[in-house]
């Protein structure tokens, strides 16, 4: 009976050693795909890729991740003779950032018949993806197609006077899209209305009718 015992603690001590063994010896990648948000710095630590018993020796090579695209990018890490491979993913799922212009009502005024930039709304959108395309649920027109910033591309027209409820889309190269609903008063075109007015010219110290 002792020799049976004797028998199965060896076999113990030895399996034990042997896992021991591999898992001192072990090198392998944590994750197949890291994954790794547009815009944000990508870890150059080893430790963060690498199982191993040491990783201070370990090479990383990231010399393929376009840091600024989303996509699939292949590593390698090294150390001496061991070797890995594994991919880095560039993923884009943040929403773009849209700052509304500030008014006291909370709501925003066109005048009927006439064009409203849309700066007149935004104050501006934001992406490190880059803006794609920014629309409006109504009244949408052109703007100043030939200016870099998206925001004054586009703009609102509205042939008709009352309070209109619109939804601004702004969406990103990557599909990500925010969406704000604001308010605009359409009123009517008063200046169209005044008719004879011309300049005065009076003397210093006189009244004027």
């Amino acid at each position: 009976m002792k020799k049976k015992v004797i028998g199965a603690a060896v076999i113990v001590a030895a399996l034990l050693g042997v896992f021991g063994f591999v898992k001192y010896n072990e090198y392998s990648a944590k994750e197949p795909v890291v994954k790794v948000e547009l815009g944000d710095k990508i870890s150059e630590k080893p430790e963060d890729y690498v199982k191993a018993n040491k990783t201070a020796l370990t090479v990383l090579d990231l010399s393929k991740v376009d840091q600024k695209k989303v996509g699939k990018y292949p590593v390698k890490a090294s150390c001496d003779k061991k070797s890995v491979t594994f991919e880095v993913e560039i993923v884009d799922t943040t929403k773009p950032k849209l700052t509304l212009v500030k008014t006291e009502s909370g709501s925003y005024q066109a005048v009927v018949g006439q064009t409203l930039n849309g700066t007149a709304l935004m104050e501006s959108v934001e992406d490190v993806a880059g803006i794609k395309e920014i629309s409006f649920s109504d009244g949408q027109t052109d703007g100043n197609k030939e200016s870099e910033n998206p925001v004054e591309q586009v703009a609102l027209k509205w042939d008709e006077i009352g309070e209109k409820e619109v939804t601004i889309s702004v969406e990103d190269n990557s599909g990500n899209v925010t969406k704000e609903t604001v308010k605009v008063k359409v009123v009517e075109d008063y200046l169209a209305h005044v008719t004879g007015m011309q300049d005065l010219t009076i003397e210093q110290g006189s009244s004027i009718d």
